[in-house]
């Protein structure tokens, strides 16, 4: 009971979405930013940066941020 417990609980986190929201994409096309919301602070990020919760950016495109944080993948697409 207390592994299954545990494997649940790790399940649920990697489910998780990251405890952030993008803001806006600027830059030039192969030198992008991103603005994301943390904590009601504002941050402008770059690809390879390591956010809150160990997510990694990937990368960042015209609409959207992609992250990693081991296998885990994530695509927050801007404005939704």
């Amino acid at each position: 009971p207390i592994a299954a417990t545990v494997a649940a609980a790790a399940d649920e986190l990697a489910n998780r979405p990251p405890p952030f929201r993008l803001i806006s994409v600027w830059g030039q096309p192969l030198s992008l930013n991103a603005d994301v919301m943390v904590n009601g602070v504002r941050m402008s990020i770059k690809a390879g940066e390591v956010l809150p919760d160990n997510w990694t950016v990937s990368a960042i495109t015209r609409d959207a941020l992609h992250l990693a944080r081991g296998r885990d993948k994530f695509t927050m697409k801007l404005g939704g």
